[in-house]
């Protein structure tokens, strides 16, 4: 199972929620969201995201049937998640207890952004919300793996000048394992350091914590991954029409993913992009789609392979019942036989398969379109 933590869904030491992959919009967010759950099975985000950003509050009631189940009407296993603590019982639980932690900090950014969110009335709602579905839980302490994480970091930072890096590393451990809750904020603040001054630390801290929850949570950051990638996963999506398709159907989102997740050829899509093994191959993957959507399924198969063209003429004469089914199956089995030995098997199949793929998912669009323009 594909499981993604979404780090993005976050707020900074100032308190700002700031989207740096969009344009700070709501339907960016909400783009950002529904992208990844088409890609991902499951798609995490921290239990506080809700309570910290009014965005985010919005976006939960703008899709919450996808906070309750699945395409498969699986109420056990959502699209997305708010991940609470093992012991926690619900978000007002969860607010009083995290605000009544961080009280005996001044300045701090978390609990300034619980203030500035209406945390208390929106942990209420989601409360009321999930309460017959339940809540996701982290599977492992966050707190363990974050603070290890961090201080093996430090324990490597180079300095220039060694003298004043062996008093840094004191101190940065020496304060890490004296702090009551280890927080970055509060870390940060402890060192003398915030992020625009010190950008490097600070994303240091804050990859620890997202990987932290990831791990926790049983999933994969986007950073570490090169199909959640978010420059990777826009362009598929964009790339395919999904994000055109989103836009057409705003006033159903949730029933347009659930829909879009029970598309056989989307799914098959799905997996020719998950089979790509680098950067560079999902690169290579997204321009052969982008060619066949720009030139037509012809062209683009002549474009790669002669033989290509042919076998898939042939396929096409028997999935339409054209002529003699044994005379075209071996016409086709021929002309792939004449891809494999001459051009590289993968991308052959690849392209065949490909193009095959992306015509049945455009009528399967089309079709969707019109239903959800019914609902």
């Amino acid at each position: 199972m594909q499981i993604v933590y979404l780090e993005e869904i976050d707020i900074d030491d100032f308190a700002n929620f700031s989207l740096t992959v969009g344009n700070d919009t709501f339907d960016d967010y909400l783009k950002y969201f529904l992208s990844y759950g088409c890609l991902a099975d499951k798609v995490i985000m921290q239990g506080s995201a809700p309570l910290k950003s009014i965005v985010v509050q919005n976006i939960f009631f703008e899709i919450q049937d996808a906070f309750k189940r699945n395409e498969n009407h699986d109420y056990y296993n959502p699209i997305y998640s708010f991940s609470l603590g093992k012991d926690d019982e619900g978000y007002l639980e969860y607010n009083k207890e995290r605000k009544h932690k961080l009280s005996g900090s001044s300045q701090n950014a978390e609990l300034e952004a619980y203030k500035t969110s209406s945390s208390l009335e929106a942990a209420s709602k989601i409360d009321k919300e999930l309460k017959y579905v339940g809540f996701a839980k982290k599977e492992k302490s966050v707190k363990h793996f974050f603070k290890k994480g961090v201080l093996i970091d430090i324990k490597n930072i180079k300095f220039e000048n060694e003298e004043q890096g062996v008093k840094f590393k004191e101190k940065a451990i020496a304060t890490a394992n004296n702090l009551e809750v280890f927080q970055s904020f509060d870390y940060m603040k402890a060192l003398g350091l915030n992020s625009s001054k010190h950008p490097e630390f600070y994303k240091l801290i804050r990859r620890n914590y997202f990987s932290a929850n990831a791990y926790a949570n049983s999933a994969i950051t986007t950073f570490n991954s090169i199909h959640f990638n978010w420059v990777n996963t826009r362009k598929f999506i964009s790339i395919l029409g999904i994000t055109e398709y989103f836009n057409l159907n705003k006033k159903h989102s949730a029933s347009a993913l659930f829909h879009l997740r029970l598309s056989v050829s989307f799914n098959e899509l799905k997996e020719m992009y998950f089979r790509c093994q680098s950067h560079q191959e999902i690169l290579i993957f997204l321009e052969q789609i982008k060619r066949v959507k720009k030139h037509g399924k012809f062209k683009a198969l002549l474009k790669e392979s002669p033989a290509s063209l042919i076998s898939y003429f042939f396929t096409a004469l028997n999935e339409n019942d054209i002529g003699f089914k044994s005379v075209n199956k071996t016409g086709e089995l021929l002309s792939k036989a004449v891809v494999n030995d001459y051009i590289d098997t993968n991308l052959a199949s690849g392209i065949y398969s490909l193009i095959t793929a992306l015509d049945r998912f455009s009528s399967e669009l089309h079709v969707l379109n019109k239903k959800l323009s019914l609902i």
